[in-house]
C-alpha cells in the first residue's frame, strides 16, 4: 500500500470504542510478521485527526496468488475488532471518505 487517506472520519471499533490505530489487511498476499506471528497485515496507522499518507518508502511483500481477480481490505482497530467509519460529528457538512492506492511489482 503505497498512499491512503482518512478525512473527516472517526474510527471505532464494533462496540463502538474510539480506536487509537488500526491494522490494514489484504487477502492477496503474506503480510508481516507482528508479535513473532506471520499475519497479512500491510500497513499499521496511527490514528490522529486526519490522516493523509503517501509512503515513499514502500515495501513490497510476496503476493500469494497466481490469478487475481479480487483484492480485498479489511482494517480492524487495535483491539482487533472490525473497523467502523463515521463522520465526524464535529465537521460542518463535510463528507467523509476512506482511500487507499495499492501498487503492484512485476518480479
Amino acid at each position: 500500500m503505497c498512499s491512503i487517506d482518512m478525512n473527516n472520519v472517526d474510527v471505532k471499533d464494533s462496540d463502538m470504542i474510539d480506536a487509537k490505530q488500526v491494522y490494514i489487511t489484504c487477502n492477496i498476499c503474506t503480510g508481516l510478521i507482528v508479535d513473532g506471528a506471520q499475519t497479512r497485515v500491510v500497513r499499521c496507522i496511527e490514528l490522529d485527526t486526519d490522516i493523509h499518507m503517501r509512503y515513499t518508502r514502500i515495501f513490497y511483500l510476496p503476493v500469494e496468488v497466481q490469478f487475481l481477480d479480487t483484492v480485498e481490505f479489511s482494517i480492524t482497530t487495535d483491539l482487533l475488532k472490525p473497523a467502523v467509519f463515521e463522520v465526524n460529528k464535529s465537521s460542518k457538512g463535510g463528507v467523509g471518505y476512506v482511500s487507499m492506492t495499492l501498487h503492484l511489482k512485476r518480479c
